[in-house]
């Protein structure tokens, strides 16, 4: 069974790809590779909520990308 999408963290990674694509002027491409790997982690992580985020969540984080 799947977890349903946080809709914080939905909201968080809109604001980031919002951010990357306007103050970085990146291609929708490499935005299309971050928002892939964000959703990545995601699903691996439980959708934990990313405000609460803490470093141990990354220990035996898998190769995302």
């Amino acid at each position: 069974m799947v977890n349903r999408p946080n809709e914080k963290n939905e909201c968080l990674k809109r604001r980031f790809v919002d951010f990357r694509k306007y103050a970085r002027q990146l291609s929708e491409k490499s935005l299309d590779r971050e928002l892939a790997a964000l959703e990545r982690f995601d699903v691996w992580n439980g959708r934990k909520d990313f405000s609460k985020f803490h470093i141990e969540w990354g220990d035996g984080l898998p190769h995302l990308s």
